[in-house]
Parts: C-alpha cells; sequence; structure tokens
C-alpha cells in the first residue's frame, strides 16, 4: 500500500513538474522573447517564435497586421545619427501581443545600435534585440512600442530589420497564437557622383593611402559655397579642411593629415545642398 502511495505520489509530482514548466515557459516569453528569434535565417538557423516550440497552433492570418515606421528620412538614413522606430500590431479585437525585433546582417550580425526602449519594451541579448515586457503585452485592438537606433558607419548601405510578432490568444499556454514573420528595411543617404549636379567632373583624392598631405581635387560648373570635411568611419565630424565660396572651375586643395591618427576616413564634399563622400587611408 505504501509502495503505491509512493507511485502515485511521484507520478503527480512529476505531471505538476511538466505543468509547472509549461506555464513557466509561457509565462517567461510573456516577460520578453528569448534572444535570437527574429526570423533571420542567418541566426539560429532562422528561429523565430513559430519555428521553435514557443508558440503554435495560431490561425491562419487574416486581420493581423504589423508596421514598422522611423524617423529616418525618406531618402535615408545618415551615418551615426540616432532614430527612432515605432512597432504597431493591429488585430481587431486583440489584446495580447508580443514582438522581438532586431537591425542585423543577413549573418545574423547586429547592425548600429540600439537605445532607449520605450514604455513597454526592452533590450536583451547585450542589446542586440528589442522585445516587449510583461507589462507591455496589453492592448485593446492594436499596441505600438518604440526604440531608438543609431545608424551605422558611411558605405553599410541598406539596413534590414528582422522581426517575429506574437498575436496571442492570453490563454497563458504557447497554443492558439498567430506568429507573423516581416521585415522593414531602411536605406542610407549616399550619393553616387552620377547624381551630384554641378559637382558632376574629376572628383579625387590622393595619395590614397595618405601619410602626411592629402590632395582632394574637383570641378564644379557654377559658382557655389563648398565645404570639405574628414568623417569618421561612424560620421562624426573629424575635421573641417575648408568652407569657402568658389567661382566655376577646376579646384584642387592641399591639406595636412599629419596630426589624425591612423586609420580609415572619409572626405565628404558638400557644394550648397549636393554632398560625395570618398574613402581615404590616413597612414
Amino acid at each position: 500500500m505504501i509502495k503505491k502511495f509512493t507511485l502515485a505520489l511521484s507520478f503527480i509530482l512529476a505531471v505538476s513538474i511538466i505543468l509547472d514548466a509549461n506555464y513557466n515557459i509561457a509565462h517567461t516569453n510573456g516577460a520578453g522573447a528569448p534572444p535570437g528569434r527574429t526570423g533571420n535565417p542567418g541566426e539560429l538557423s532562422g528561429a523565430s517564435c513559430d519555428l521553435t516550440g514557443c508558440h503554435t497552433g495560431g490561425l491562419s492570418v487574416t486581420d493581423e497586421t504589423v508596421s514598422v515606421s522611423s524617423t529616418i528620412p525618406s531618402n535615408g538614413y545618415n551615418p551615426g545619427q540616432t532614430y527612432t522606430i515605432t512597432v504597431t500590431m493591429n488585430n481587431p479585437g486583440g489584446t495580447k501581443f508580443g514582438f522581438e525585433i532586431s537591425p542585423q546582417s543577413n549573418t545574423g550580425s547586429l547592425i548600429g545600435t540600439l537605445s532607449n526602449a520605450g514604455a513597454g519594451a526592452q533590450l536583451i541579448g547585450s542589446s542586440k534585440y528589442v522585445t516587449h515586457t510583461i507589462a507591455g503585452t496589453s492592448g485593446s485592438g492594436s499596441k505600438s512600442w518604440t526604440f531608438d537606433w543609431t545608424a551605422p558607419a558611411i558605405g553599410t548601405g541598406n539596413v534590414t530589420f528582422w522581426g517575429a510578432y506574437n498575436f496571442a490568444n492570453g490563454n497563458n499556454a504557447a497554443t492558439g497564437d498567430v506568429i507573423v514573420n516581416d521585415t522593414y528595411i531602411v536605406q542610407e543617404a549616399l550619393v553616387s557622383i552620377n547624381e551630384i549636379g554641378t559637382l558632376s567632373e574629376g572628383f579625387s583624392i590622393y595619395p590614397n593611402p595618405a601619410v602626411d598631405k592629402v590632395n582632394v581635387a574637383f570641378h564644379i560648373n557654377s559658382p557655389e559655397n563648398v565645404s570639405i570635411e574628414l568623417l569618421s568611419v561612424d560620421g562624426k565630424l573629424v575635421s573641417e579642411f575648408t568652407n569657402e565660396y568658389l567661382l566655376s572651375g577646376e579646384h584642387k586643395f592641399n591639406f595636412d593629415v599629419s596630426t589624425i591618427n591612423a586609420g580609415i576616413y572619409f572626405v565628404k564634399v558638400l557644394e550648397g545642398n549636393n554632398s560625395h563622400i570618398k574613402k581615404v587611408m590616413i597612414k
């Protein structure tokens, strides 16, 4: 009799542990998705909230929609600048929402810097991801979160924000939820030399690599105010070489870079509202 009671008690405890573990998984995810669940194929084999057993059994996506917006200008981000990103989920009648998003390369590397997660959001995974908090899942038909993103170095190009979004049914379990994967792509605000207008020909930097001196040469077709700047790889101003009014024609400048630390930099020529950037190495 004692043996039977012991077996029965062991069975009850085992079931309780399993149920408690399942509840804790659902409850923990309610407090934020685990790192690496954005659906990026270059990270964790493309793991997402529906492909790793986190949430299953959802209905077909019908009225559920996701939108990502930002303060990035329509012509693209400027390297080193910080912008606010807003994630909005809509589901008529829905009351529980969750998400995870991260700006990454196709191999899963973070691009730029995430910061200032707003109400109901948090940074996780060494600030590589933004996800919801336990207090930030409730909504009435929709839910929004905000965070800041500082753009990467010049020449990075298009950046993809990979995201997984959970339209939850609020049953504190991993079943009956709808997962939507989506991407938000932003472009870099770089202008090619063919699009510059009056700065139309002969833009060159030499020698490159430069040691003590660097020459910047270009041609403008009409009189214009021209500035020439040296930028760091994260887009910050290192030195303003010159800022003056120039007549049309050929122009050549020679600048002292002997006091500049060795490394990769960018020379930016700005004439009027038009600009062009070229890379230079200083030894």
